[in-house]
Protein backbone atom coordinates (compact mmCIF):
# COMPACT_ATOMS: atom_id res chain seq x y z
CA UNK A 1 0.00 0.00 0.00
CA UNK A 2 2.75 2.39 0.88
CA UNK A 3 4.76 1.53 -1.98
CA UNK A 4 1.33 2.16 -3.80
CA UNK A 5 0.73 5.27 -2.75
CA UNK A 6 4.64 6.37 -3.84
CA UNK A 7 4.45 5.79 -7.09
CA UNK A 8 0.97 7.37 -7.15
CA UNK A 9 2.61 10.75 -5.95
CA UNK A 10 5.08 10.48 -8.40
CA UNK A 11 2.99 10.21 -11.33
CA UNK A 12 0.70 13.01 -10.10
CA UNK A 13 3.31 15.29 -9.91
CA UNK A 14 5.08 13.98 -13.53
CA UNK A 15 1.57 14.86 -14.88
CA UNK A 16 0.25 18.00 -12.75
CA UNK A 17 3.55 19.62 -12.75
CA UNK A 18 3.12 21.90 -9.34
CA UNK A 19 0.50 19.57 -7.32
CA UNK A 20 1.40 18.93 -4.25
CA UNK A 21 1.23 15.46 -3.32
CA UNK A 22 2.71 13.96 -0.32
CA UNK A 23 5.53 11.10 -1.32
CA UNK A 24 5.58 9.02 1.98
CA UNK A 25 7.02 11.23 4.40
CA UNK A 26 4.94 10.96 7.15
CA UNK A 27 5.35 14.78 8.81
CA UNK A 28 6.12 18.10 7.23
CA UNK A 29 9.38 19.04 6.89
CA UNK A 30 10.75 22.68 7.17
CA UNK A 31 13.80 23.81 5.52
CA UNK A 32 15.81 26.77 6.65
CA UNK A 33 17.50 28.69 3.75
CA UNK A 34 20.51 30.41 5.06
CA UNK A 35 22.41 33.32 3.72
CA UNK A 36 25.43 34.30 4.98
CA UNK A 37 28.91 35.73 3.94
CA UNK A 38 31.42 33.05 5.57
CA UNK A 39 30.46 32.11 8.79
CA UNK A 40 27.23 31.84 10.99
CA UNK A 41 27.01 34.29 14.31
CA UNK A 42 25.66 32.85 17.00
CA UNK A 43 26.59 29.25 16.07
CA UNK A 44 25.92 28.46 20.37
CA UNK A 45 22.09 29.60 19.59
CA UNK A 46 21.45 27.76 16.74
CA UNK A 47 23.22 24.24 17.76
CA UNK A 48 20.43 24.87 21.54
CA UNK A 49 17.94 25.39 18.88
CA UNK A 50 18.55 22.10 16.83
CA UNK A 51 19.17 19.99 19.97
CA UNK A 52 17.49 16.88 20.25
CA UNK A 53 15.45 17.74 17.37
CA UNK A 54 14.41 15.01 14.44
CA UNK A 55 15.81 15.20 11.41
CA UNK A 56 13.58 14.39 9.44
CA UNK A 57 11.19 17.44 10.82
CA UNK A 58 14.10 19.87 9.22
CA UNK A 59 16.78 20.41 6.55
CA UNK A 60 19.48 23.74 7.31
CA UNK A 61 20.88 24.61 3.66
CA UNK A 62 23.31 27.21 3.29
CA UNK A 63 24.50 29.66 0.92
CA UNK A 64 27.70 31.17 1.38
CA UNK A 65 28.70 34.27 -0.85
CA UNK A 66 32.48 33.73 -0.21
CA UNK A 67 33.12 30.13 -0.84
CA UNK A 68 36.51 29.65 -0.38
CA UNK A 69 36.40 30.76 3.18
CA UNK A 70 33.35 29.34 4.96
CA UNK A 71 33.32 28.59 8.00
CA UNK A 72 29.46 27.02 8.52
CA UNK A 73 29.92 23.57 8.51
CA UNK A 74 33.09 23.83 11.36
CA UNK A 75 31.40 26.15 13.41
CA UNK A 76 27.85 24.15 13.56
CA UNK A 77 29.21 20.54 13.48
CA UNK A 78 26.28 18.92 15.63
CA UNK A 79 23.65 20.19 13.25
CA UNK A 80 23.44 16.70 11.31
CA UNK A 81 20.99 17.86 8.87
CA UNK A 82 23.18 20.56 7.19
CA UNK A 83 24.70 21.27 4.20
CA UNK A 84 26.10 23.42 2.07
CA UNK A 85 24.71 24.49 -1.34
CA UNK A 86 27.32 25.63 -4.10
CA UNK A 87 27.78 29.40 -4.07
CA UNK A 88 26.71 31.46 -6.98
CA UNK A 89 26.60 34.77 -8.26
CA UNK A 90 24.79 37.34 -5.96
CA UNK A 91 24.92 41.30 -5.21
CA UNK A 92 23.20 43.19 -2.37
CA UNK A 93 20.24 44.52 -2.97
CA UNK A 94 20.62 43.99 -7.11
CA UNK A 95 20.85 40.31 -7.15
CA UNK A 96 20.27 38.24 -3.48
CA UNK A 97 17.39 36.31 -5.68
CA UNK A 98 19.57 34.25 -7.57
CA UNK A 99 21.52 32.54 -4.44
CA UNK A 100 17.68 32.49 -2.77
CA UNK A 101 16.33 29.96 -5.91
CA UNK A 102 19.67 28.21 -5.88
CA UNK A 103 18.62 27.48 -1.99
CA UNK A 104 15.15 26.44 -3.11
CA UNK A 105 16.15 23.96 -6.04
CA UNK A 106 18.40 22.20 -3.93
CA UNK A 107 15.58 21.80 -1.31
CA UNK A 108 13.33 20.63 -4.05
CA UNK A 109 15.63 17.50 -4.97
CA UNK A 110 14.47 15.68 -1.87
CA UNK A 111 12.41 13.22 -3.34
CA UNK A 112 10.02 12.97 -0.69
CA UNK A 113 7.66 15.75 0.60
CA UNK A 114 4.78 16.55 2.24
CA UNK A 115 1.74 19.42 1.41
CA UNK A 116 3.04 21.30 3.94
CA UNK A 117 6.58 20.77 4.04
CA UNK A 118 8.10 25.33 4.46
CA UNK A 119 11.08 26.91 2.84
CA UNK A 120 12.22 29.51 4.99
CA UNK A 121 14.78 32.00 4.02
CA UNK A 122 16.91 33.13 7.26
CA UNK A 123 19.51 35.76 6.99
CA UNK A 124 22.78 35.23 8.15
CA UNK A 125 22.86 37.30 11.45
CA UNK A 126 19.61 36.00 12.38
CA UNK A 127 18.61 34.48 15.90
CA UNK A 128 15.51 32.61 16.72
CA UNK A 129 13.37 33.95 19.28
CA UNK A 130 10.97 30.50 19.14
CA UNK A 131 11.95 27.43 20.49
CA UNK A 132 11.90 24.96 17.49
CA UNK A 133 9.11 23.26 18.26
CA UNK A 134 6.97 26.44 18.65
CA UNK A 135 8.53 27.47 15.26
CA UNK A 136 7.82 24.57 13.56
CA UNK A 137 3.68 24.30 14.67
CA UNK A 138 3.86 28.01 13.62
CA UNK A 139 5.12 27.42 10.19
CA UNK A 140 3.22 24.04 8.95
CA UNK A 141 0.20 24.76 10.43
CA UNK A 142 -1.20 25.31 7.25
CA UNK A 143 -0.21 25.77 3.36
CA UNK A 144 0.00 29.16 2.41
CA UNK A 145 3.73 31.24 1.64
CA UNK A 146 3.98 34.30 4.57
CA UNK A 147 4.98 37.28 2.96
CA UNK A 148 5.63 40.44 5.41
CA UNK A 149 4.56 43.30 3.12
CA UNK A 150 5.91 46.69 3.78
CA UNK A 151 3.65 50.31 3.88
CA UNK A 152 1.56 50.61 1.12
CA UNK A 153 3.66 53.68 0.29
CA UNK A 154 6.49 51.48 -0.73
CA UNK A 155 4.72 49.66 -3.00
CA UNK A 156 5.29 50.72 -6.90
CA UNK A 157 2.65 51.62 -9.22
CA UNK A 158 3.13 50.09 -12.49
CA UNK A 159 1.44 49.94 -15.97
CA UNK A 160 -0.11 46.37 -15.20
CA UNK A 161 -1.39 47.02 -11.61
CA UNK A 162 0.72 47.22 -8.30
CA UNK A 163 4.64 45.81 -7.46
CA UNK A 164 3.56 44.74 -3.76
CA UNK A 165 6.84 45.33 -1.94
CA UNK A 166 7.64 42.59 0.96
CA UNK A 167 10.89 41.87 3.22
CA UNK A 168 12.93 39.59 1.69
CA UNK A 169 12.61 37.23 4.59
CA UNK A 170 9.83 35.20 3.30
CA UNK A 171 8.45 31.89 4.00
CA UNK A 172 6.89 29.70 0.90
CA UNK A 173 4.90 26.60 0.63
CA UNK A 174 6.57 23.98 -2.29
CA UNK A 175 4.06 24.97 -4.93
CA UNK A 176 5.48 28.22 -5.12
CA UNK A 177 9.20 27.27 -4.52
CA UNK A 178 8.28 25.20 -7.55
CA UNK A 179 6.98 28.16 -8.90
CA UNK A 180 9.83 30.88 -8.37
CA UNK A 181 12.26 27.95 -9.32
CA UNK A 182 10.65 27.42 -12.86
CA UNK A 183 10.14 31.08 -13.68
CA UNK A 184 13.85 31.60 -13.04
CA UNK A 185 14.94 29.01 -15.22
CA UNK A 186 12.81 29.72 -17.90
CA UNK A 187 12.74 33.41 -17.99
CA UNK A 188 16.01 34.14 -15.76
CA UNK A 189 16.62 37.17 -13.27
CA UNK A 190 15.81 41.14 -14.65
CA UNK A 191 18.81 43.29 -13.25
CA UNK A 192 16.93 45.25 -11.02
CA UNK A 193 13.55 45.92 -9.99
CA UNK A 194 12.95 49.80 -10.96
CA UNK A 195 10.16 52.32 -10.57
CA UNK A 196 9.32 54.30 -13.23
CA UNK A 197 12.58 53.18 -14.90
CA UNK A 198 14.67 55.20 -12.77
CA UNK A 199 15.00 54.74 -9.32
CA UNK A 200 16.32 51.16 -8.48
CA UNK A 201 14.91 49.27 -5.67
CA UNK A 202 16.36 45.91 -4.21
CA UNK A 203 15.11 43.05 -6.58
CA UNK A 204 14.87 40.88 -3.40
CA UNK A 205 11.99 42.89 -1.94
CA UNK A 206 9.89 42.36 -5.14
CA UNK A 207 10.82 39.80 -7.29
CA UNK A 208 9.01 36.55 -5.26
CA UNK A 209 5.50 37.82 -4.38
CA UNK A 210 5.67 39.14 -8.53
CA UNK A 211 7.12 35.51 -9.49
CA UNK A 212 4.08 33.93 -7.43
CA UNK A 213 1.19 36.03 -7.91
CA UNK A 214 2.12 39.02 -10.63
CA UNK A 215 1.11 42.55 -9.67
CA UNK A 216 -2.02 43.48 -7.78
CA UNK A 217 -5.01 45.52 -9.10
CA UNK A 218 -6.60 48.36 -8.28
CA UNK A 219 -8.74 46.92 -5.19
CA UNK A 220 -7.99 43.34 -4.77
CA UNK A 221 -7.48 42.20 -1.62
CA UNK A 222 -4.16 40.40 -0.59
CA UNK A 223 -6.62 37.70 1.33
CA UNK A 224 -8.31 36.64 -1.91
CA UNK A 225 -4.82 35.35 -2.84
CA UNK A 226 -4.51 31.60 -2.82
CA UNK A 227 -2.24 30.02 -0.34
CA UNK A 228 -1.53 33.89 0.54
CA UNK A 229 -1.42 33.56 4.65
CA UNK A 230 -2.50 36.85 6.14
CA UNK A 231 -6.09 37.40 6.84
CA UNK A 232 -7.33 40.88 6.94
CA UNK A 233 -4.25 41.90 4.34
CA UNK A 234 -5.44 45.10 1.61
CA UNK A 235 -3.95 46.26 -1.80
CA UNK A 236 -7.21 48.81 -2.25
CA UNK A 237 -6.76 51.17 1.05
CA UNK A 238 -4.28 53.73 0.51
CA UNK A 239 -1.63 55.01 3.24
CA UNK A 240 -1.55 51.49 4.93
CA UNK A 241 1.47 52.37 7.38
CA UNK A 242 1.70 48.59 9.11
CA UNK A 243 3.32 45.40 7.46
CA UNK A 244 0.58 42.81 5.90
CA UNK A 245 0.22 39.65 5.19
CA UNK A 246 2.35 37.47 8.03
CA UNK A 247 5.94 38.64 9.28
CA UNK A 248 8.48 35.83 10.62
CA UNK A 249 11.49 38.20 11.01
CA UNK A 250 12.02 41.03 12.72
CA UNK A 251 14.20 44.21 12.23
CA UNK A 252 13.89 47.33 13.12
CA UNK A 253 14.59 50.79 10.38
CA UNK A 254 14.82 53.99 10.76
CA UNK A 255 16.00 56.68 8.22
CA UNK A 256 17.19 60.22 8.51
CA UNK A 257 15.48 63.30 7.79
CA UNK A 258 17.69 64.20 5.13
CA UNK A 259 17.47 60.91 3.19
CA UNK A 260 16.84 61.06 -0.50
CA UNK A 261 14.31 58.18 -0.93
CA UNK A 262 10.81 59.61 -0.36
CA UNK A 263 9.46 56.02 -0.42
CA UNK A 264 11.15 54.93 3.00
CA UNK A 265 9.41 55.16 6.21
CA UNK A 266 10.90 54.12 9.73
CA UNK A 267 9.20 51.95 12.04
CA UNK A 268 8.78 54.88 14.70
CA UNK A 269 6.54 56.03 11.78
CA UNK A 270 4.33 53.41 11.09
CA UNK A 271 0.81 53.36 12.63
CA UNK A 272 -0.49 51.12 16.14
CA UNK A 273 -1.34 48.25 13.78
CA UNK A 274 2.50 47.46 12.78
CA UNK A 275 4.18 44.11 15.53
CA UNK A 276 7.40 45.66 15.26
CA UNK A 277 6.39 49.13 16.05
CA UNK A 278 4.21 47.55 19.05
CA UNK A 279 8.05 45.59 19.55
CA UNK A 280 10.38 48.67 18.74
CA UNK A 281 8.73 50.27 21.93
CA UNK A 282 9.54 47.79 24.30
CA UNK A 283 12.67 47.12 23.72
CA UNK A 284 13.13 51.61 24.00
CA UNK A 285 11.22 51.04 27.14
CA UNK A 286 14.17 48.69 28.51
CA UNK A 287 16.68 50.97 26.72
CA UNK A 288 17.64 48.68 23.73
CA UNK A 289 19.49 50.95 22.05
CA UNK A 290 19.25 50.83 17.98
CA UNK A 291 22.40 52.33 15.94
CA UNK A 292 24.01 51.91 12.69
CA UNK A 293 22.96 52.18 8.70
CA UNK A 294 19.44 52.50 9.27
CA UNK A 295 19.19 52.36 12.92
CA UNK A 296 18.92 48.48 12.65
CA UNK A 297 21.54 47.34 15.39
CA UNK A 298 20.20 46.53 18.59
CA UNK A 299 22.81 47.12 21.34
CA UNK A 300 22.46 46.59 25.54
CA UNK A 301 20.30 43.77 25.75
CA UNK A 302 18.78 42.81 28.95
CA UNK A 303 17.17 39.67 30.21
CA UNK A 304 13.60 41.59 30.33
CA UNK A 305 14.38 43.31 26.26
CA UNK A 306 15.05 39.13 25.37
CA UNK A 307 12.01 38.09 27.11
CA UNK A 308 10.25 40.69 24.85
CA UNK A 309 11.77 39.10 21.62
CA UNK A 310 10.48 35.40 22.74
CA UNK A 311 6.88 37.06 23.42
CA UNK A 312 6.36 38.99 20.29
CA UNK A 313 5.01 37.49 17.26
CA UNK A 314 8.53 36.53 15.56
CA UNK A 315 10.28 33.43 15.36
CA UNK A 316 13.18 35.17 14.24
CA UNK A 317 15.01 38.61 14.68
CA UNK A 318 17.84 40.53 12.90
CA UNK A 319 20.75 42.09 13.51
CA UNK A 320 21.56 41.64 17.28
CA UNK A 321 24.66 43.60 17.68
CA UNK A 322 24.37 42.89 21.41
CA UNK A 323 26.01 39.51 20.55
CA UNK A 324 28.88 40.05 18.89
CA UNK A 325 30.90 40.16 22.10
CA UNK A 326 30.77 37.13 23.56
CA UNK A 327 33.23 38.40 26.77
CA UNK A 328 30.72 41.02 27.77
CA UNK A 329 27.35 39.88 26.94
CA UNK A 330 27.49 36.25 27.68
CA UNK A 331 24.31 36.87 30.09
CA UNK A 332 22.58 37.85 27.12
CA UNK A 333 23.77 35.06 25.09
CA UNK A 334 22.87 32.34 28.13
CA UNK A 335 19.51 33.81 28.34
CA UNK A 336 19.18 32.61 25.02
CA UNK A 337 20.66 29.69 24.79
CA UNK A 338 18.15 28.40 28.18
CA UNK A 339 15.10 29.79 26.15
CA UNK A 340 15.65 27.62 23.34
CA UNK A 341 17.09 24.43 24.88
Amino acid sequence: MGAARILLGLLLVGVQGLTIVTTGNAQPKVFFLFMVEDKLPNPEIWEAYFHGVDPSQYRVLLHCRNQDNCQVTDQVSSISALKRVDTVPSSYCRDLVTPMNELLRRGLEEAEFHESDKFAFVSGDSVPVKKFSQAYADLTKNQGSSFCTLPTQRWLKEKSGTAVKHSQWIVLNREHAEKSVKLADSQGIPAQWKEGGTVPNCLDEFWHFNAIYGTIPEGKNLAELEAFRGGDSVTSKKGVKHEQGHCATFVHWSFGKGDADKHKIATKDYDDASPSKGLFKKLVEEDVQFSGRGGHDLELLSQTSVAHLFKSPYLFARKLKALEDAEEDEEVLQAFVERLW
